[in-house]
């Protein structure tokens, strides 16, 4: 607890409060301005009179400015109100945001996967494709050696066709 001696229209006054001693010097000080302004009103009041309007005239500014809070603090109400609602709006489009960012991840790591796989494709396609040229290669070199096989027997049949015509005319002039 604090203790400070205040004056107040020329009186002393002992005060003991749990505030600091220069809070309760300005609260003295601000009582005696305020009386001082009463008795310079009206001098013939008494000590008590001028106490009494004191108190009055400062319940009077403590009642217009709790209503000027309360009007302040409905006027807050609303704009309040509304960060509150966007607040809540925020948080809402942060965690569709989170959940946003955990599916795109989902879908690179997809698209990682189809990429390797599609590679892995193209890959085996190639070697399928390397593959298929080897074997029109060797096929088209068979069928050149067909061809040739096959004109070898044709001339052999040819020569064994001359070769029986010459055994037929043999015979027929023997």
């Amino acid at each position: 607890m604090n203790r400070v001696c205040i004056k107040i229209n020329g009186q002393e006054y002992n005060m003991c409060a749990s505030e600091s001693k220069e809070h309760m010097l300005m609260i003295g000080n601000f009582v005696d301005e305020k009386m001082q302004e009463v008795i310079k009103s009206n001098p013939r009041l008494s000590t008590t009179m001028s106490a009494v309007l004191t108190s009055v005239n400062i319940a009077n500014e403590l009642f217009k400015k709790t209503e000027e809070i309360e009007a302040i603090n409905k006027q807050i109400k609303g704009p309040l109100k509304d960060l509150e609602s966007a607040n809540d709006k925020l948080g809402s489009l942060q965690s569709e945001l989170e959940e946003k960012r955990v599916k795109i991840e989902e879908f690179e790591k997809q698209i990682s996967l189809l990429k390797t796989s599609l590679e892995e494709y193209m890959a085996r396609e190639e070697e399928l494709i390397q593959e298929k040229e080897d074997f029109s290669g060797q096929i088209m070199e068979k069928d050149q050696k067909i061809r040739d096989a096959e004109e070898i027997v044709t001339d052999f049949q040819n020569r064994l066709y001359q070769m029986q015509m010459k055994i037929v005319k043999m015979e027929k002039n023997a």
